[in-house]
């Protein structure tokens, strides 16, 4: 174990074991509340040997007299069973409080540009509906703000990267280009016609020239022209998503609808990505 000093703060390269991972922990006395889901993240990345090493590690005020940063991995190590290599610092002042976790959090759109992945907001958020609803369909549950991996989750966005560039609003629109609304069409991609897909497209943003059999289109439209479909979470979103599949599939089967309900049975099943599941 190799050991480095600048200005009386201390480094070294340290394998991690369960072991010392609780004796830390018991140190561990004015941090913030533990998130289970970061706990379960980062002990899935290190059984399947994705975990990295990287300059974020563990660290403590004084000469290792109270934990100051890496309270997850600490838990995620205690609770699993294999030792991970950390860089581990000490001698760090109180004062640093001030400094610790104060940066601004790379956002997912920022993450997969910096992985190669050239996505805009409009895409990224239509990826991460999608995403929401691959998992909420597949364990029959609402849509929620799990912590993911962001490898599984540059898979998932290359798997749906076609459908959502189609689905992908002509032009941006208070409502009418909602990453729910954008991600409901985007699901259907996958097994409907592109024409008819475009024409339901057409006539959401036009509103103009629908027949008899494809006035769902305009049903959709107007609902969301006139509700606030901004803000309310996951749930109102998952809902929004739902009312937009509903709208979608009646279209598709050229029925007319008088009230846009939500029905989850008529969401479009976004097919199996192999490399997430």
């Amino acid at each position: 174990m190799t050991t480095a000093t600048c200005d009386g703060v201390q480094f070294s390269r340290m394998f991690v074991t369960p072991e010392m991972a609780r004796q830390w922990l018991e140190k561990n006395h004015n941090n913030r509340p533990i998130t289970r889901a970061r706990v379960s993240l980062i002990k899935e990345q290190i059984d399947n040997g994705t975990f990295a090493f990287t300059h974020q590690g563990i660290a403590f005020y004084g000469d290792f007299e109270e934990l100051a940063d890496g309270q997850h991995r600490l838990v995620a190590i205690a609770e699993g069973e294999k030792s991970v290599e950390l860089l581990v610092t000490w001698g760090l002042s109180k004062d640093t409080v001030h400094a610790i976790d104060r940066g601004r959090p790379r956002s997912i759109t920022n993450v997969l540009n910096f992985m190669g992945m050239s996505l805009s907001q409009q895409q990224t958020a239509a990826c991460r509906a999608l995403w929401l609803d691959y998992h909420a369909a597949r364990r029959e549950t609402a849509w929620n703000n799990q912590v993911f991996d962001t490898h599984k989750f540059v898979a998932f966005c290359n798997h749906v990267f076609e459908a959502v560039s189609f689905a992908i609003p002509p032009k941006a629109c208070r409502g009418l280009s909602h990453a729910s609304v954008t991600a409901a069409i985007a699901a259907a991609w996958f097994t409907q016609s592109h024409v008819d897909l475009a024409r339901f497209k057409e006539l959401l943003h036009s509103g103009v020239g629908a027949s008899d059999s494809e006035t769902a289109a305009v049903k959709l439209r107007e609902y969301l022209l006139t509700h606030r479909v901004t803000g309310g979470g996951n749930e109102a979103r998952q809902e929004l998503y739902l009312r937009c599949s509903t709208a979608l599939r009646a279209f598709l089967e050229g029925r007319g609808l008088a009230k846009l309900y939500c029905r989850p049975d008529a969401r479009f099943p976004i097919p199996d990505c192999k490399e997430i599941d």
